[in-house]
């Protein structure tokens, strides 16, 4: 998914920025849906790129708890 999301952005082959939040906010694109927990992480589902990608617990250093919703944007760094 990151991947999509940094197509065609300047020197996403060498490194972007990562903007993420629980709420929606402007310029996210992706909003990632929580599907069920896995070994201490989450799977979440993106209905955009129709893919589901695994979050591992250190989503928890982010959030106190795993968000119903994530929303993200990709940045040049």
């Amino acid at each position: 998914m990151i991947d999509r999301l940094v197509a065609g952005l300047p020197g996403s082959d060498k490194s972007v920025r990562l903007i993420f939040s629980q709420r929606p906010f402007p310029g996210a694109p992706l909003r990632l849906d929580r599907r069920r927990m896995q070994d201490a992480g989450y799977w979440y589902y993106s209905k955009d790129y129709d893919k589901e990608g695994w979050l591992c617990p250190a989503l928890f250093k982010f959030f106190p708890r795993a968000p119903r919703h994530i929303y993200v944007k990709a940045e040049a760094k």
